[in-house]
């Protein structure tokens, strides 16, 4: 196998950490603490896909629905639970983002048990030889849609209002509000964009890994692409 070859293989699963990372990174810069519940958010963004699956929503339908779904999660927790922490210590944070991710994961356990759900791959897992290396199209759509993901957060962040505002409350919170930065409003972004971009992981590795709570251990993974990629 030539050096080409292992590093397609390895940009596959890496894209899928760092989306995980995204998710870890947009909580931490805007609130400086870390989410030890990420994991189990991807895990319910992955049943929210199977959700819709089961409920007969076409693939097509899930990529759109699936995420919307991430985004509401992380607004529900966000009114629930992280808004009222916002004066408290950091462990109250850790503590209560470990709860949420718990009680996340019980759930959908207790709805769909433990058993492994398979869930459809987008594209063919043929693979098609070009230059003696071998493309596997599921495996370049997950590269792609990474790619994209990863381009509309930059976008957002750089144009627009509600980007710039979670940017200003990342690196001076106080500033940001003197300047008239709602901060509760740019903090509920903040977690419905880390719930939709931890459903889009979740649907990238469902097709190889099915959906079961053992999707949450990518968030292992994603600390590890969080730490070397830097936080901030």
């Amino acid at each position: 196998m030539t050096l080409l070859q292992i590093l397609f293989n390895c940009m596959t699963l890496g894209a899928i950490y760092a989306l995980v990372a995204a998710g870890i990174v947009i909580v931490f810069k805007a609130t400086d603490l870390i989410n030890f519940g990420a994991g189990d958010w991807v895990l319910g963004g992955a049943y929210i896909a199977l959700a819709l699956l089961i409920g007969g929503a076409p693939i097509w339908l899930i990529l759109i629905l699936a995420p919307v779904g991430g985004v509401i999660m992380g607004i529900v927790i966000d009114l629930l639970v992280f808004r009222r922490l916002l004066n408290t210590t950091p462990w109250m944070f850790v503590v209560a983002s470990l709860a949420v991710g718990g009680l996340i994961r019980e759930l959908a356990i207790f709805r769909y048990q433990s058993q492994p759900f398979p869930f459809p791959a987008v594209f063919s897992r043929q693979p098609f030889e070009v230059g003696g290396i071998l493309f596997v199209p599921q495996n370049l759509w997950i590269v792609g849609a990474t790619l994209v993901v990863f381009a509309a957060l930059i976008l957002f962040f750089k144009y627009a209002r509600y980007g710039q505002a979670l940017e200003a409350v990342a690196q001076n919170r106080t500033g940001a509000q003197i300047i008239g930065v709602n901060l509760r409003r740019s903090l509920m972004v903040t977690f419905g964009l880390a719930g939709g971009v931890s459903a889009i992981a979740a649907m990238l590795i469902a097709p190889s890994v099915d959906v079961s709570p053992e999707i949450s251990v990518l968030v292992v993974s994603g600390f590890v692409a969080a730490a070397v990629g830097g936080l901030d």
